[in-house]
């Protein structure tokens, strides 16, 4: 029920309202602005000759807002939205405590499991790399996972994974 009604929320607030209100921008600046002045009523005489040339001007205008935007406000809004996001929080204080070393079992499977739910949800389980074996090298030391280990169960791989971080933290 909640997910449709996010769905729902977008879908109205992204893009229905975004084109009705586009197009009554059109409407009321036509009727506003064209409409009241003569010379202008000879120029635009139409809505749709009116409308081209408000999309030739307002969509290049909207573009260099939008960079804008993009280039220097985007970074403070994502960390705004970062400062009030618990799950990322979570996850990057388990991603420190996992370099230091101080991840424990039971965190690495919380993290994993909750992880695995999101994947599953979205039937991205597979590896990212299609099977292909993954090295992360830490000095002498090798972790290598290959499609091999896929027959593991989820303690042992949550085993292994520690193991590694603790010869990690060896070195």
């Amino acid at each position: 029920m909640q997910r449709g009604w996010l769905d729902f929320r977008n879908g109205h607030s992204v893009y229905l309202s975004f084109i009705l209100t586009f197009m009554n921008s059109i409407l009321i600046a036509y009727n506003f602005a064209v409409s009241q002045f003569a010379f202008l009523n000879n120029i635009f005489y139409s809505v749709g000759l009116f409308a081209l040339f408000f999309l030739g001007v307002y969509i290049p205008t909207s573009v260099i807002i939008g960079y804008w935007h993009r280039r220097h406000q985007w970074i403070v809004e994502n960390e705004a939205l970062l400062q009030e996001n618990w799950v990322w929080a979570w996850i990057a204080r388990y991603q420190i405590r996992l370099i230091e070393g101080k991840a424990t079992y039971e965190e690495t499977k919380q993290v994993l499991d909750y992880l695995e739910a999101i994947l599953q949800r979205q039937k991205n389980g597979a590896c990212l790399t299609g099977g292909k074996d993954i090295a992360m090298n830490h000095g002498a030391n090798t972790w290598k996972r290959s499609s091999a280990d896929s027959g593991n169960t989820k303690e042992e791989k949550i085993y292994s994974l520690t193991l590694a971080q603790s010869q990690i933290k060896k070195e």
